[in-house]
């Protein structure tokens, strides 16, 4: 379906997924952008281009639809790079397109990335968390994650790698120690999922577009 049709099913089934975790916990989120939702053609390094994004449209609506909401909390920042403290532990979100990117160093992009921290905003940076390859991996330091979608074609014929729908969780301890786990969410024909409003799922733009009648009011002929 096109973009904008997509986001707002986007709206829908995350506002599910807080209000079904907050019937038991308190929600804290944050969000950081990626490249394949940008707007634009060019992938660009400045806010106003960055925030030019369906995942910050997504993001935003969220907030302020929760705004009101006891128990919930959306965290604004930096919409490319964002801090979160957790239990006294500096968590670096990013997608990875940019400051990691293809890089085969993976573990040198990510020491290089903490060192640019340390040095010019002074923050040590414990973990980082990131994407963009659609394939999940966890190791001591970092951890990237996979795609609730499996592979596209640039991971799995650009790059060559095999990956599995998934999703990262993290349990990060008082004394300073982090748990990471992949969850595999390949298989869900044994469970239910949230509602969609079929109206929304079924509307395409182009199909609506071909309705449209039509006549030729000049014919030019070269």
């Amino acid at each position: 379906m096109n973009r904008s049709k997509a986001s707002f099913l986007s709206v829908e089934l995350l506002e599910q997924f807080i209000l079904d975790i907050n019937k038991d916990y308190n929600v804290v989120c944050a969000s950081v952008a990626g490249n394949e939702s940008r707007m634009t053609d060019q992938i660009g390094y400045t806010e106003e281009i960055v925030t030019d994004n369906y995942d910050v449209t997504v993001y935003n609506t969220l907030a302020y639809l929760f705004r009101e909401c006891d128990g919930v909390k959306f965290l604004s920042g930096d919409v490319s790079e964002l801090v979160v403290n957790i239990n006294g532990l500096n968590i670096l979100m990013l997608h990875g397109h940019t400051s990691i990117g293809d890089k085969r160093d993976v573990e040198k992009a990510v020491e290089e990335l903490k060192g640019r921290y340390a040095a010019s905003q002074g923050i040590v940076i414990d973990y980082v968390i990131f994407g963009h390859k659609h394939s999940s991996y966890i190791s001591d330091m970092f951890s990237r994650c996979s795609s609730l979608v499996g592979a596209n074609a640039y991971s799995e014929r650009g790059l060559n790698l095999s990956s599995r729908a998934s999703q990262n969780i993290y349990i990060v301890h008082k004394d300073g120690s982090i748990d990471g786990m992949k969850v595999d969410l390949q298989n869900t024909d044994d469970y239910e999922g949230y509602d969609i409003q079929n109206s929304i799922e079924s509307y395409n733009a182009r199909s609506a577009d071909m309705l449209k009648d039509r006549k030729v009011v000049i014919e030019i002929t070269i």
